[in-house]
């Protein structure tokens, strides 16, 4: 499905750019207001809205009011972040008003439907400079692959005046329902230290993923060498079976299986951890954000591009010497099949992995 999304983007999405652009001198005909209106268009995945929500923060600061453009895989981040002027369903955008907002904000790196949508809502259009959608914006920021994304992001603000780098991640809000979800399980364990692990990966680029045997290898290690802690396994609902089937393999007892519960009982979750491993994605991410030491697992991707950000948190990267890491571009909409099989990942040991563990646990 994402791959038939990607390419009715590339191809259809293109056409209509070229169309559109027509009408680009257009937009000379309408002032900016007072108003401070903005939109901020944010429609995919889960890690890149939470290394977004800096940039929203700031914009925030300084008096804008911000509408924030969203999917359903976006959506519950941007509630529970407490940002948005107004949250939107981006699918039906095209029947707000053209150039209702002074500016948008386009932060996705390589779809053409946010460019194509940008251009329509705003009278002044904020994009990447990376790609042939550039045309349609009025302001374009190169993206600087040297750069953390967070501060790719937060380059957006630069035509409306506004620097600043972030150092940090913002922790997402939970309610008492949440809290209780997850005290109810973890209180019996106030004496033992917790270790969050994430064993899974969303679809795009699943070779991100450090191998399942692994992970398996590390939990029996620390198991027979820390006998105060207790390891939680995190995920979606699609994981819980997952989760449980490696559990039932494992034979430990000192195993909670937390996939599939709320994004807010996960956030709250994080904040009870010692520690949190996972591979390259979202809930890496998440952690990172309630200030949650956490261990990254990179290969395809470079840690000083998507790396937890934050003081204290670690990342293990062994493929600098494989001529094909980094083969994840998504500024460029780059997403290849890994002809290896993750051979990068498995470059990374249990040892290389324990070691942090046992460092941190001191």
């Amino acid at each position: 499905m994402i791959q038939f999304q990607r390419i009715f983007d590339r191809y259809i999405g293109f056409i209509l750019i070229t169309i559109m652009v027509i009408f680009k001198p257009l937009k000379t005909l309408f002032k900016l207001k007072d108003n401070k209106r903005v939109a901020i268009i944010r429609i995919w995945t889960l890690g890149d809205t939470i290394t977004c929500l800096p940039m929203i923060k700031k914009l925030k600061e300084q008096g804008y009011k911000v509408d924030i453009y969203v999917s359903n895989r976006s959506k519950k981040v941007i509630e529970l972040s407490g940002l948005a002027d107004k949250i939107i369903n981006f699918f039906p955008a095209f029947i707000m008003k053209p150039f209702y907002y002074d500016y948008v904000i386009d932060t996705e790196p390589y779809l053409n439907f946010t460019s194509i949508i940008s251009f329509y809502m705003s009278k002044k259009a904020i994009g990447y400079s990376n790609l042939y959608r550039k045309i349609l914006y009025n302001y374009k920021i190169k993206w600087n692959s040297n750069y953390h994304v967070s501060y790719n992001f937060a380059r957006l603000l630069e035509p409306v005046g506004i620097k600043f780098k972030p150092d940090k991640l913002l922790p997402l809000e939970y309610n008492k329902k949440e809290i209780n979800m997850v005290n109810k399980v973890i209180t019996r364990y106030k004496k033992m230290k917790l270790i969050g692990m994430h064993l899974g990966m969303a679809e795009t680029a699943s070779h991100r993923m450090w191998k399942i045997n692994n992970f398996k290898e590390l939990i029996k290690k620390i198991h027979n060498n820390h006998k105060n802690v207790i390891i939680v396994l995190t995920g979606s609902k699609k994981e819980l079976k997952i989760n449980k089937e490696i559990i039932k393999k494992l034979k430990i007892n000192k195993i909670i299986n937390l996939a599939g519960i709320p994004l807010g009982a996960t956030a709250y979750l994080m904040t009870k951890l010692s520690l949190y491993i996972s591979n390259d994605t979202g809930p890496m991410h998440l952690s990172a954000a309630m200030k949650c030491k956490t261990i990254g697992l990179f290969g395809p991707n470079l840690p000083k591009r998507y790396g937890p950000l934050g003081k204290n948190n670690i990342t293990i990267y062994k493929a600098n010497k494989m001529k094909c890491s980094p083969c994840i571009i998504p500024y460029e909409g780059k997403f290849k099949k890994c002809p290896y099989k993750g051979k990068c990942m498995d470059l990374i040991t249990i040892n290389d992995v324990y070691k942090k563990v046992k460092e941190i646990l001191k």
